[in-house]
């Protein structure tokens, strides 16, 4: 038996082992047109926080404010990511049109591996972007770029933030 009340790190991991079902059940129905493997990554954060948050006080079962954490968690990353994704669409666009001096229509092909070439990102910024956006390449997740680079996971997502923050500068 658990205790929820006992706030240690040894019966938070037993919390969080006795409960990993529900990030797998919860991606599964709600991430099936995005990536799996990302969102049960965020999930498992979002199962780290409530194991520490709980209060059994409150009158709800854990599982149950567990899965609300867990459910916001995948839903703001999948947001943000769309939202990302959209920028670096609309930057693309943005910076070939101002080369260019005049209006481009959106629906026109846009080479954006010639513009991360004309950008101020180094190579690791640019294969990053290419990867994670699929530039020139298939669209790969965050753990697919890290075996690849050879980074961690959390490092691909420093220099994926690093190198958007840097293209977001550059059209202001």
């Amino acid at each position: 038996m658990i205790d929820y009340t006992d706030k240690s790190i040894e019966n938070r991991n037993k919390i969080v082992q006795a409960n990993m079902g529900l990030v797998y059940d919860v991606a599964k129905r709600t991430s099936q047109r995005w990536n799996r493997e990302d969102a049960i990554g965020e999930g498992m954060i979002a199962l780290v926080r409530a194991a520490e948050t709980y209060d059994p006080k409150c009158g709800t079962m854990f599982s149950t404010y567990a899965v609300h954490l867990i459910r916001n968690a995948m839903l703001m990353w999948h947001r943000t990511n769309a939202n990302q994704r959209k920028r670096v669409q609309g930057l693309a666009v943005r910076t070939v049109a101002s080369d260019q001096e005049h209006t481009t229509n959106t629906d026109e092909p846009v080479d954006v591996g010639q513009l991360l070439a004309r950008t101020k990102l180094n190579e690791r910024q640019s294969r990053v972007i290419a990867y994670r956006y699929g530039i020139g390449c298939e669209r790969l997740t965050l753990a697919e770029t890290s075996v690849l680079m050879g980074l961690s996971v959390a490092r691909i997502q420093q220099i994926e933030m690093q190198a958007l923050g840097l293209l977001r500068s550059q059209i202001q």
